[in-house]
């Protein structure tokens, strides 16, 4: 996977976890979506990660936070968060390729 394939993935993940109440709704009326398999993939994969990482996830993109929320909510810099968010990225992309 590339850098580009997991960005998008994670937006992707991260529209899903903001409207997951709705989707749930309706799984039974439709059919289940076919992201849920990629949320396994990820998921399994954050379980792994430094708490650091794991936390970052959580807040961003399960939690649908913004980096500047965050950085707030934690004492952290944007600047910092963007960074943190570049390591993620290239864990993800480490343990996706794998």
């Amino acid at each position: 996977m590339n850098t580009m394939e997991i960005r998008e993935d994670l937006k992707q993940i991260k529209f899903y976890y903001s409207r997951k109440e709705l989707f749930a709704e309706s799984t039974a009326k439709i059919g289940q979506l076919g992201i849920q398999s990629k949320l396994d993939k990820y998921n399994s994969a954050i379980c792994m990660a430094t708490p650091q990482m794991y936390e970052l996830y959580y807040e961003i993109y399960v939690n649908s936070k913004t980096h500047e929320e965050y950085a707030d909510e934690y004492g952290y810099s944007v600047n910092y968060v963007y960074k943190l968010n570049h390591k993620l990225i290239q864990y993800l992309k480490e343990k996706l390729s794998a």
